[in-house]
Parts: C-alpha cells; sequence; structure tokens
C-alpha cells in the first residue's frame, strides 16, 4: 500500500522539488545585489531614528525591472499557495 502512494505522489514530489530548485536559484541570484542596496538603504538602522516610512518607500522605488515582477509573483504565490492547498 505505501509502495502505490508514493508511485502516485511520485509526480507530484518531483512538480514541486523543480519548483522549489527554480525558487532557491532566483533567491540565490538576486540575494546579494538586493542585501547590498537594501545594507546601503539605511532601512535596518531605522527603527532607532523613527523614520522608517520614507527609508522604505524610497528602497521599493529604486528597485525596477525583474525585482518589481519578482515581488508581485511572490505576492501571488501567497495568495495562492494557501488556496491551493486548502482545495486538495
Amino acid at each position: 500500500m505505501i509502495r502505490l502512494s508514493v508511485l502516485q505522489f511520485r509526480a507530484q514530489a518531483a512538480a514541486a522539488a523543480v519548483a522549489l530548485a527554480v525558487f532557491a536559484i532566483i533567491l540565490a541570484a538576486t540575494g546579494p545585489h538586493l542585501f547590498g542596496r537594501y545594507d546601503s538603504s539605511g532601512i535596518a538602522a531605522c527603527q532607532a531614528h523613527g523614520n522608517c516610512l520614507p527609508l522604505a518607500t524610497s528602497f521599493v522605488n529604486k528597485l525596477g525591472g525583474f525585482y518589481t515582477v519578482f515581488y508581485f509573483i511572490g505576492i501571488g504565490f501567497l495568495l495562492l499557495v494557501p488556496a491551493i492547498i486548502g482545495t486538495f
């Protein structure tokens, strides 16, 4: 019975592994650049000064192109994945 369950789950597990690998590659490729921008923006130390909103707004506005698309795709995943998991 366990063997049958594993055989039926194999395609879904492979698809999930591929999706996770693609996500990890994207994060590995964009992470260092985003970390550098975040570090130079001063957002990490804004809590002590109380000026987080202008710094965060400036940081997001300076990001462009792929990062904006990646941001909205991430929000879409956050909204859709729980619904898809809930249907099954």
